[in-house]
């Protein structure tokens, strides 16, 4: 008797090719089983039901089934920006939030249970299939890596070890790997990064023995127990902030740099009893076990809280998760012709074609985004590294006329031999949008459809339309200037 059904219209929608809704005759079915055109197919017709039937003003909720959900969520968000429609409310019935998991008998799958088991393992418990288990304990289970991904990560692991010449946990040819995200569409700081795996105490010994400089190895070492504490584990960085600044205050040591191989070595014992209170476990020096950690937690970070939300800002849809790369290590942190750094091909703010960016010798690259150290502009790098710096000028322009547009790049100088880690399309500000696709048009790197449809967004013309400063310089020679800051919105 209390139900809203007895006061509410049930409107039924069958997408194109289910249930009774075909094409017309010499209609194209597949024109409609498309992702978006599915989602204006559906929306368009809510909103013809609304106008004709006079419901734009009544309260409004969209039930969704399965794959329905999905679609549900995507034509919510649709009504809205397109026709200003505003629901009250989604239902969402045995929702797939990941389509890889929806078939459960393929092994191929296995990556994409990580992500979605939890949540069949949270309603099993909570209908009382494991009175025996706690709900962590049954939550874990549910997030475990699946055995046959496993052993294809062994067996590419193997590959791996057998084209460098080094293995994974051997102090005599030890190899090092970073594990990190592979999604679709380039999410910049939202996912995590483990670097430095497979360190033990023998792996430090004899990776500093190998490379002759044990002062690098137990700097990677400490590096890597934080690291893994605070992404794989979860635990805060507070307390090793604390031990590494109390070290330091022993030492009498001004920087991060200033600490001695001795003192590198005290530091991973302290780290090590950190990772042991903030855990409540010992730090596993199995590598493998390190391995299988630091993937679960790369998969685990799709669904953070700020990847779902730059996810929901930069309006990215249709991605069932991420990939997990496994890489052999590069090493900037192995002295004054070590480094790491970042840079645009082109400057983000104002488009000038220009290296933009910074760098800092003998680190790596959590060093430049923490503020742990200051960086130095990408320019200095012509006076430090003049070789590096023709070589990455060189790579730059390559990049640009590949991809056809600015990128962004992150590189690691070792001991003096350069390595790109990764590229991908560089974000800019609406001045800059504008100045870049003009400026690949005229060298002929884009088409004038391609500079307007792929290079200059809508948000990129909202911020030209801000209210901005004539001219900087005559405010700054006037004596005009009030303060000074990192620009936070345009204009």
């Amino acid at each position: 008797p209390h139900t809203l059904l007895r006061a509410s219209d049930l409107v039924f929608i069958d997408p194109m090719s289910t249930g009774w809704t075909r094409a017309v005759e010499g209609g194209k079915a597949k024109e409609f089983h498309d992702y978006t055109r599915d989602v204006e197919l559906v929306s368009e017709l809510i909103r013809l039901w609304c106008t004709r039937e006079d419901r734009w003003m009544s309260p409004k909720l969209l039930c969704g089934e399965s794959y329905g959900t999905t679609r549900a969520v995507s034509v919510a968000a649709h009504l809205f920006e397109t026709y200003g429609m505003q629901l009250n409310g989604l239902v969402l019935i045995s929702s797939v939030l990941d389509f890889g998991s929806q078939d459960f008998r393929f092994q191929r799958f296995d990556e994409a249970c990580v992500c979605y088991l939890p949540t069949y393992a949270a309603i099993a418990h909570y209908h009382g299939f494991h009175p025996d288990k706690g709900l962590r304990e049954v939550l874990d289970a549910g997030g475990a890596i699946g055995a046959s991904l496993w052993s294809e990560v062994e067996e590419a692991l193997a590959a791996v070890e057998q084209n460098l010449g080094a293995r994974f946990g051997d102090p005599s040819r030890p190899l090092l790997v970073s594990v990190r995200s592979g999604a679709a569409v380039s999410m910049p700081g939202m996912m995590d990064t483990v670097l430095n795996l497979g360190m033990n105490d023998e792996v430090a010994a004899g990776l500093g023995e190998l490379a002759k400089n044990p002062r690098f190895a137990w700097d990677a070492y400490r590096r890597f127990l934080e690291m893994y504490a605070t992404v794989v584990m979860g635990a805060g960085r507070g307390p090793f902030d604390r031990a590494m600044t109390a070290l330091k205050r022993e030492r009498g040591a001004a920087s991060d740099q200033a600490l001695s191989e001795a003192d590198l070595r005290e530091l991973v014992v302290r780290f090590k009893a950190v990772y042991q209170e903030a855990v409540g476990q010992p730090f596993p020096t199995d590598p493998h076990e390190q391995l299988r950690g630091a993937v679960a937690a790369v998969f685990r970070s799709w669904g953070s809280d700020r990847a779902a939300k730059y996810r929901e800002v930069q309006k990215i849809r249709g991605l069932i998760g991420t990939a997990v790369n496994v890489q052999a290590m590069v090493f900037g942190n192995m002295g004054k012709t070590s480094g790491t750094g970042v840079l645009f091909t082109r400057n983000p703010a104002n488009g000038t074609k220009e290296l933009y960016g910074e760098y800092l010798v003998d680190a790596q690259g959590e060093d430049v985004v923490a503020g742990v150290r200051t960086p130095e502009p990408i320019a200095r790098l012509a006076t430090d590294m003049p070789v590096i710096y023709e070589e990455l000028a060189g790579l730059c322009e390559r990049l640009e006329r590949h991809f056809r547009n600015a990128q962004d790049i992150e590189f690691t100088v070792q001991e003096g031999k350069l390595f790109l880690l990764q590229t991908r399309h560089a974000k800019r500000t609406g001045h800059a949008a504008v100045k870049i696709a003009v400026d690949l048009v005229h060298e002929g790197l884009a088409t004038h459809e391609e500079a307007i449809v792929g290079l200059v967004e809508p948000a990129h013309i909202d911020q030209l339309l801000h209210p901005a400063f004539a001219d900087e310089g005559a405010y700054r020679a006037g004596g005009r200037v009030a303060g000074k800051g990192l620009p936070a919105s345009p204009g």
